[in-house]
């Protein structure tokens, strides 16, 4: 009986609440590629000390190899999120121009810039892919995913822009998602 009452009374009040609809922000948007990229960034310097010294330290889940992948893994699990916000949350307005269109077509620039430095820093250490395959059957399927995620939250976020700048940004994503292809191919 407790029971009943009390979930009456929990839908009059949330019935007779008022919901605020909330907005996409450009800001917002710059904020979440901000993520990305820094999370990104964060990532260079450990994948520059890969090596087949420290490889076999992957097997236990230490050391830069496991950092590197759990890293992006990470820029995954974000990318997915930001992705789903964004689908979800009302836009207005539905395409953002002026400096708000800008705001994010630096952040994303900056974005693509950070990753394909992560991604030649990977390349780089291709040489122990070579000695150790396990090495390769493990990080490319993960290049795979951020690639996938990547490229999903990219257009998803060009979408947003005006259409001047999208095509602009677009043919930036194009050779990223080269970039990144190449390296989960050749990993």
């Amino acid at each position: 009986m407790r029971f009943s009452i009390f979930s009456t009374a929990l839908v009059a009040l949330t019935g007779s609440s008022s919901v605020a609809t909330a907005f996409l922000t450009a800001d917002e948007v710059a904020t979440s590629i901000g993520t990305l990229t820094a999370k990104s960034q964060s990532l260079i310097e450990p994948a520059g000390t890969l090596s087949l010294a420290n490889a076999a330290f992957l097997l236990l889940g230490e050391g830069p190899w496991a950092q590197v992948l759990d890293g992006l893994n990470d820029i995954s699990e974000t990318a997915k999120k930001e992705i789903v916000y964004m689908q979800t949350v009302e836009k207005s307005p539905a395409k953002f121009a002026g400096e708000e269109a800008q705001l994010i077509g630096d952040a994303l620039k900056g974005l693509v810039k950070v990753v394909t430095e992560l991604v030649d820093a990977l390349v780089k250490q291709l040489e122990v892919v070579d000695k150790i395959p396990i090495i390769g059957q493990v990080v490319s399927p993960v290049l795979e995913l951020v690639n996938t995620l990547l490229d999903n939250f990219l257009y998803q976020v060009v979408d947003l822009v005006e259409d001047v700048l999208a095509e602009a940004l677009k043919l930036d994503f194009g050779n990223l998602d080269n970039t990144l292809a190449q390296a989960y191919n050749a990993f």
